[in-house]
């Protein structure tokens, strides 16, 4: 990456990243850092880890997993079930 330049971790210009994809690649590879890549000054995309994606994905759907089961519970301790507005029972 050539000196002077937005540097990786922060934010980077989408033409920059386009010009450096390469080294911005490795580079969040081994650090693990995000990089914020802007069109026109605007956040249009950021660069994680392939390792971080796992986490994230991880974490989903744990975190889904968790809500179908309190779902499931609160579906079970209303005598009807819930209510959708309408008054009537939801399945």
């Amino acid at each position: 990456m050539r000196s002077g330049a937005p540097q990786p971790g922060g934010t980077v210009p989408i033409t920059w990243a386009q010009a450096n994809l390469g080294a911005l690649v490795r580079w969040t590879a081994r650090t693990r850092e995000r990089t914020v890549i802007t069109n026109h000054g605007i956040p249009a995309a950021a660069l994680i880890s392939a390792e971080e994606l796992a986490y994230l994905e991880d974490a989903t759907l744990a975190r889904h997993q968790v809500g179908e089961q309190d779902s499931g519970e609160r579906r079970r301790s209303m005598p009807n079930g819930p209510a959708n507005g309408s008054g009537r029972a939801v399945p």
